[in-house]
């Protein structure tokens, strides 16, 4: 998206709605993930990664340290 922004996007019934935008620190994301649940998006730029519960549309964590990241088999941690 633009200045970076991960953007999610519902399609039904032809209209889109958009359903959560956050814009890391760093600017471009340069890793996106959703957990195998599709519940968590992982989204990196370089210098900061967050992990953002769609359903709440809320940030529940932010590391400005890590410089890579996956979701685990059973999608509820990051390693």
């Amino acid at each position: 998206g633009e200045g970076g922004a991960v953007r999610l996007i519902r399609l039904a019934d032809g209209d889109a709605t958009q359903l959560h935008a956050a814009t890391p620190k760093g600017g471009d994301s340069r890793l996106v993930r959703f957990s195998p649940d599709g519940a968590l998006l992982l989204a990196a730029d370089g210098r900061e990664m967050r992990v953002i519960d769609l359903g709440a549309r809320r940030v529940l964590w932010t590391d400005a340290t890590a410089s890579a990241a996956a979701f685990a088999p059973r999608g509820r941690l990051v390693w």
